[in-house]
């Protein structure tokens, strides 16, 4: 038997609908890609910054406060080779994302193919 590989995806939003819309398009792509995935998701910039796991991709929520840029960075100095993924309903947020190194930007609400389209970039 061949080793399972575990995808760890953590999602950091305050945003009960656009988690649940994330969560939605995860889980599809991941079922119908045979991925064995664990989804994390996280309000609390404390709690996403001293989880004991490391994540494959990070999905954070430029919404949710001025300083979710500066948490990537700081995410992405313990955390290497990791992807990232921000999102926002202002898309002028997009240059910010970059600045702190994102891998993607996607604006909301979100398009359920752009989303597909990254992970399976990712992947």
């Amino acid at each position: 038997k061949g080793e399972r590989i575990m995808l760890k995806i953590a999602i950091y939003s305050n945003r009960f609908s656009d988690i649940n819309d994330l969560k939605e398009i995860l889980y599809e792509y991941l079922a119908e890609n045979k991925i064995v995935a664990k989804v994390s998701t996280f309000e609390d910039s404390y709690e996403l910054l001293t989880a004991s796991n490391s994540y494959d991709i990070y999905i954070m929520d430029m919404d949710m406060h001025s300083n979710v840029a500066e948490i990537g960075r700081q995410i992405s100095v313990i955390d290497t080779g990791t992807k990232f993924i921000y999102v926002s309903e202002n898309t002028a947020l997009a240059y910010d994302a970059f600045e702190s190194e994102a891998d993607y930007f996607l604006a909301k609400p979100f398009n359920k193919d752009k989303v597909l389209k990254i992970l399976k970039e990712i992947r």
